[in-house]
């Protein structure tokens, strides 16, 4: 522990892979873990998942939202 704050003795810079409508289950699990590793509340989710959208999957959340 440094200065109160317990430090890691590991670092992985984790990203939230881009939706191109192709496993979308897979994606879906992907991006809770991603959620809850990063601590992202429930208004920002739709915001980082809008980001993320890509080809097809991109002009179907355009038409959703």
């Amino acid at each position: 522990m440094t200065g109160g704050r317990r430090t890691k003795s590991w670092t992985r810079r984790i990203e939230l892979p881009t939706f191109e409508g192709i496993d979308p289950h897979g994606w879906v699990a992907r991006a809770v873990k991603f959620f809850e590793i990063q601590h992202i509340t429930n208004k920002e989710k739709l915001k980082i998942d809008f980001i993320t959208m890509e080809g097809g999957a991109n002009h179907w959340f355009n038409f959703w939202r």
